[in-house]
């Protein structure tokens, strides 16, 4: 069980950091999550998107602006650290 803990507060000490930074970088630098975002967006929408430093793609037609807000790394946060308390809690379960 202690190890578990271990494993978990790991996880969660890990998610706390990288939400952290995920804050704090440049938009430059997630462009790695903000590139396929835009690249979907314009392909179904028909609009052009072009990369403004600073802001993220910007669709001026649409009047919108994928930023890193929109960018998908919350989501990938969070289901990181559900998947860890996932495989973690079943392997509790199992020892019991």
């Amino acid at each position: 069980m202690n190890k578990e803990i271990i494993h978990l507060a790991v996880c969660v000490a890990l998610f706390i950091l990288l939400r952290y930074l995920f804050g704090v970088v440049p938009v430059e630098a997630l462009d790695f999550l903000l590139f396929p975002v835009s690249k979907l967006v314009g392909f179904c929408l028909n609009s052009p998107g072009r990369f403004v430093e600073g802001a993220g793609y910007v669709y001026e037609g649409l009047q919108i602006i994928i930023e890193r807000s929109c960018a998908g790394g919350n989501f990938l946060l969070i289901s990181f650290l559900m998947t860890s308390w996932f495989f973690i809690y079943e392997k509790v379960l199992r020892s019991c």
